[in-house]
């Protein structure tokens, strides 16, 4: 659990295509999926905020990144999940 803020910290400053940002969402992807005290530590912490602003502005990633941040998206902000599927819905047709 101590690795959590790190990788939470790591997305919220990490710059589009370096490689500890990669690997930032996918460990807290993998993490996420595997424990539901991941995720209820990821809704509670004081910058979530800014780690679903973050993970928002990836859109311009390749199409894996865009699925783990949708992943970590889902399990963290459920509720968010109908206007983030729509968003994906909309770039699809496009």
């Amino acid at each position: 659990m101590e690795l959590v803020p790190f990788l939470a910290a790591t997305v919220t400053k990490g710059i589009a295509g370096e490689e500890s940002l990669l690997a930032a969402i996918q460990i807290l992807a993998n993490l996420c999926r595997s424990s539901s005290d991941v995720v209820e530590y990821l809704r509670r912490i004081p910058n979530n905020k800014m780690l679903l602003t973050s993970l928002s502005g990836m859109k311009n990633a390749t199409m894996y990144v865009r699925l783990l941040v949708l992943e970590v998206m889902f399990l963290v902000h459920p509720e968010l999940s109908e206007e983030i599927f729509s968003n994906v819905s909309n770039d699809i047709k496009d």
